[in-house]
């Protein structure tokens, strides 16, 4: 037994691996129907010590690869048990100390091996040994299981080579540095939270091209809350830069646009709440002054208005009913759209205001009791709002002396009155800069003006 032992080169001072090997001899010298001739025949035939060597080979093969596919599943566990806050350290110092050996290894020769392996070739087994057959079987599980699957190339190994090589330059660097130490398996611990910042210009555009405005704006808060929260980040200031860049040129050029078309009250309340957040028209960037926002909204609306009141054209051979037809129309949009653009944005802002008092014409006045005794009262009033309102009626008046005389009949005047005090509703000075201006462009005799306020006040006692 002691002579067998010793061929078998079992360790004097391993008595747990003596007992075994001393157990699987007495099972096989006492069983009295076996050929021991035969059992430990070299030959890889039916029976013999070979056989069952590699029946202990394939069960410790099929062992591995269930130990295998047990720690790819559960590789986020493996992963925080190996690299946990105090391991990182230790952990990435033992993979540079086994970066040298592994790139050390020749590629021929352990291609060559594995597929000697693969092939099970029982003459090698013998002339090798059980033992070294089953620990070379287990280095090139271990290193190359892609070629169990035949899958090994001269190209694949290269590529392991260079990303190996890269691993080691990081480590260089980061020996070279010791104020960035654990930064790489910091990235590595927080890489989901990372590519989700990365991803944040990507999902702001694909917000604001789908008109998804609320959520693009709730985005761009978060990213100047990270700004504040990271400002020494340099992957947090490109981030907020490039979605800086998208708010700044794709959103607001967008919102601004939309305000040169017809909108609804609501549409225009929401585009300028989002406008009102974006820089330049931001508090943090006018320090609370809001003239910068007053002044483009309202170079946008007079750009709507404009062309709204110039869309209905005005055709010299149409008869006097058509004629008439159009021109209430232009009237129409100055009462409509100009009336609530004023209004919307003086109930969503604080609009800087000043006295202003702009008497009614002399000429007038006389012949309009009613306003005759407002007309030296001073009114609170907006020089941005009263410019854009001079602007939008000079315009229409423009439109309607170009009109044939024929067309500019009592109800036109009426209709002219009638937008005057809607104006008025809003700010008084509205009201008597729009009534001088109708008189001043003599379009109507001071006599037509007179009948047309009178009428409009016995319409507004009758049906009040």
């Amino acid at each position: 037994m002691d002579v067998v032992l010793d061929k078998l080169n079992v360790a004097t001072g391993d008595s747990a691996g003596q007992s075994v090997a001393l157990a699987f001899l007495e099972e096989t010298l006492q069983c009295e129907g076996r050929d021991y001739a035969t059992y430990f025949s070299s030959h890889a035939v039916e029976g013999t010590v070979v056989e069952a060597a590699s029946e202990i080979q394939a069960q410790l093969s099929s062992l591995e690869r269930e130990l295998r596919v047990m720690l790819v599943r559960n590789k986020d566990a493996v992963s925080r048990e190996l690299l946990g806050e105090n391991t990182s350290g230790r952990v990435l110092e033992d993979l540079r100390k086994n970066l040298d050996p592994l790139w050390e290894l020749d590629p021929r020769a352990v291609e060559g091996s594995t597929k000697q392996n693969l092939a099970g070739d029982s003459t090698s087994a013998q002339r090798d040994g059980p033992d070294k057959h089953s620990v070379a079987g287990d280095e090139n599980d271990e290193l190359f299981a892609g070629d169990a699957r035949g899958t090994s190339s001269q190209s694949h190994l290269d590529e392991f080579h260079l990303a190996v090589e890269s691993l080691r330059e990081r480590v260089s660097l980061k020996e070279k540095n010791d104020t960035h130490q654990g930064h790489l398996m910091t990235i590595l611990e927080h890489w989901d939270n990372i590519a989700a910042l990365m991803e944040l210009p990507f999902l702001l555009m694909t917000c604001i091209r789908t008109g998804h405005y609320q959520e693009a704006i709730l985005l761009f808060g978060h990213t100047k809350t990270l700004q504040m929260k990271f400002p020494e980040s340099s992957l947090v200031q490109d981030i907020c830069k490039n979605v800086l860049r998208e708010i700044r040129g794709t959103m607001l050029n967008g919102l601004v646009n939309l305000l040169t078309t017809n909108l609804t009250v609501n549409s225009i309340k929401k585009i300028l709440k989002y406008v009102a957040v974006i820089p330049p028209f931001d508090s943090d960037s006018n320090k609370g002054d809001n003239n910068l926002l007053l002044t483009v909204y309202l170079s946008m609306r007079y750009k709507f208005i404009k062309s709204e009141i110039e869309s209905y054209t005005l055709d010299n051979r149409a008869n006097e009913s058509l004629l008439e037809i159009t021109l209430k129309r232009k009237i129409e949009v100055i009462r409509e759209h100009l009336y609530s653009s004023i209004n919307v944005y003086t109930k969503a802002f604080n609009v800087k205001t000043v006295p202003v008092t702009i008497p009614l014409n002399e000429e007038l006045t006389a012949q309009d009791s009613q306003t005759s005794a407002t007309t030296t009262v001073s009114h609170e009033t907006s020089p941005l709002l009263l410019q854009f309102l001079h602007n939008c009626t000079s315009f229409l008046l423009d439109e309607l002396q170009r009109a044939p005389p024929q067309a500019l009949t009592h109800s036109i005047c009426l209709q002219l009155v009638y937008c005057s005090f809607r104006l008025g509703d809003l700010n008084a000075n509205y009201h008597t800069l729009f009534t001088n201006e109708l008189y001043e462009r003599t379009i109507y005799s001071r006599e037509d003006i007179a009948e047309a306020i009178e009428k409009r006040s016995e319409l507004a006692t009758h049906y009040s």
